[in-house]
């Protein structure tokens, strides 16, 4: 089974306290296709905590990605769940996107792989000397295409792999 190696960053921290902490957050490579051909890459977290993906607006909009429109608006049980499709207090769109993930060792592509996105309609408020958003791959990307994720800590460090079937 071929593995995709990822980005792990560790920020070290101090607490007010004197206690030492670190966060830790695992990051793919992208390659999004673009309207008209070509592609763009960049970096993007993995997060599993998000139920699908995101691409931000100032990264849709500005690289003119290439994704088809799934809806505005989603359902539960009948009943329309308008939370569900805004990001960062934005509005967003449903969409579909095709990916390939750069291993971050060795540069080498894999895919295309599906992205189930939220397109947001604009830029969230960003505080003042806040970084730009990132794009975001969510849960639904690793069963979509039948992915497994693996962050091991056993060694004192996270490293963290996707192994694709």
């Amino acid at each position: 089974m071929p593995s995709i190696a990822l980005r792990v960053d560790r920020i070290d921290y101090l607490t007010n306290r004197g206690f030492p902490v670190q966060a830790w957050r695992p990051y793919a490579r992208i390659r999004l296709p673009l309207v008209g051909g070509g592609s763009t890459d960049l970096s993007c977290i993995v997060d599993t905590g998000a139920p699908w993906s995101v691409i931000p607006y100032s990264i849709w909009h500005a690289y003119n990605v290439e994704w088809s429109f799934f809806g505005r608006q989603v359902f539960r049980q009948s009943t329309p769940d308008p939370r569900a499709l805004t990001w960062q207090g934005v509005d967003c769109d449903l969409g579909v996107t095709e990916v390939e993930i750069l291993d971050q060792q060795t540069g080498t592509g894999m895919g295309p792989f599906l992205v189930l996105a939220k397109f947001p309609h604009g830029n969230p408020r960003i505080l003042r000397g806040a970084a730009q958003p990132e794009a975001i791959l969510g849960l639904d990307f690793l069963l979509a295409n039948r992915l497994r994720l693996t962050l091991d800590g056993t060694s004192g460090l996270l490293t963290a792999e996707y192994f694709v079937p």
